[in-house]
């Protein structure tokens, strides 16, 4: 009995998406993973980020109201150079704090949503229109969707640089082989700041968007 009874649920995650409808490609974002839009000259090789979700952070204004309206409170890190981060808490009737979580926006973590303001609600729906930007036949669109553990440790400009060879450079690395080097980069960076004592989970995606 004991090994079929279900755990009572916990835990949550992020969510970002991208999803083009014709001409237009609409974006989604809940917690602090991150979805951009790039454009890539087919001429000169440059690559251009031309929009990027919000990470929902506590330490943001309105989140941090929002939080606090609904019950819960912000932790600010000491010091922020240690590599701590802000984080979402309740005090218990005992005082004691309890939750501690790093994003503002999250799908699960019932257990918080309720008395610290954790919600699944996306901050906002977006939308780009795509023809506006191809019109002219020189520039070519990509959408790339990631976890914070690739945002914290790289830079975006380099994660597009790289993603444009896998996708439009017929001499390039194949789009795979170009996000196992980013994944790479990461791993390495986390092993640098950290002493290979902790890495965060890395998750990235691309994919071409073309009328």
């Amino acid at each position: 009995k004991g090994r079929l009874a279900l755990a009572p649920p916990s835990g949550g995650s992020t969510a970002t998406l991208v999803l083009q409808l014709g001409r237009y490609a609409f974006v989604a974002n809940c917690g602090d993973s991150t979805s951009f839009f790039v454009t890539y000259n087919k001429n000169t090789g440059a690559t251009e980020i031309i929009y990027t979700t919000r990470e929902d952070k506590p330490e943001l204004e309105d989140e941090k109201q929002r939080i606090e309206e609904a019950g819960g409170s912000v932790m600010m890190p000491e010091d922020e150079a240690s590599g701590e981060v802000a984080r979402v808490v309740g005090v218990d009737e005992n005082g004691d704090f309890f939750g501690g979580i790093a994003t503002s926006r999250s799908i699960g973590d019932w257990e918080f949503s309720d008395e610290l303001g954790i919600t699944p609600q996306p901050n906002a729906v977006d939308g780009v229109d795509l023809s506006d930007i191809v019109a002219s036949g020189e520039l070519e669109v990509f959408a790339v969707c990631c976890c914070d553990g690739v945002t914290d440790a790289l830079d975006l400009d380099d994660v597009a640089s790289i993603i444009a060879k896998g996708l439009f450079d017929a001499k390039g690395p194949h789009l795979m082989t170009s996000l196992e080097h980013i994944l790479n980069k990461g791993r390495n960076r986390w092993d640098e700041d950290t002493g290979a004592t902790y890495r965060d989970d890395m998750t990235i995606i691309a994919s071409a968007l073309t009328l």
